[in-house]
């Protein structure tokens, strides 16, 4: 990234910056209706401190790529959260870029543009390998949660039938009757359901 023209540049952002965070979503919302449902229980005032925010944040660390790969990763665990998908990032940044030209004037130049373009995108990159994480941990989360309901069904189903039956051997043959527990045992197979019972 060429740190010292978005350095540059922002400086002239910084004493506009309340207003250029709300051209920023006038000009999102303008252009893609479609995004504004998101922000459909947020107050758009505290939306756009948030975003003039963590801009200053980024600006004022990108020379300490350690602290700053770390803040926007996890920037982008917390999108996860508002529902924003990876098709909207490139709508983001296109709406930035277009709010720094309107700002930044006779400054925007074809070097700045670059410039401005290659963060965005390294920004944006770093942001979804976080949101991958976000997502990673509710997968496993949720397979964690689907193994254990099975568990408690299948166990269910065979305390029921142990009570009604006088040995393991006629439990297991009236289970295998059973509709559920064929479903479990075609996915983990007779000897992993069985240690699940037993």
């Amino acid at each position: 990234m060429n740190i010292e023209i978005l350095e540059e540049t922002f400086s002239l952002i910084r004493p506009v910056g309340t207003q250029f965070a709300n051209s920023f979503y006038q000009n999102l919302f303008l252009k893609y209706p479609e995004i504004q449902p998101l922000f459909a229980e947020t107050n758009l005032e505290a939306q756009e401190k948030k975003l003039l925010v963590s801009l200053v944040l980024i600006i004022d660390n990108l020379r300490d790529l350690t602290y700053l790969k770390e803040l926007l990763k996890n920037m982008g665990k917390r999108h996860v959260e508002y529902d924003v998908v990876s098709e909207y990032y490139p709508l983001v940044g296109e709406i930035l870029l277009s709010t720094l030209q309107e700002y930044l004037g006779k400054y925007w130049t074809a070097v700045v543009k670059q410039a401005w373009t290659d963060a965005y995108n390294t920004i944006g990159d770093l942001m979804l390998e976080g949101a991958k994480e976000k997502h990673s941990l509710w997968n496993h989360s949720s397979q964690n949660i689907t193994c254990t309901l099975q568990k408690l069904r299948v166990e269910a189903i065979a305390q029921k039938v142990l009570r009604e039956t006088d040995s393991n051997e006629k439990a297991i043959q009236r289970m295998m009757t059973d509709s559920y527990f064929q479903k479990i045992l075609a996915k983990l197979g007779q000897e992993k359901t069985i240690e699940l019972i037993f």
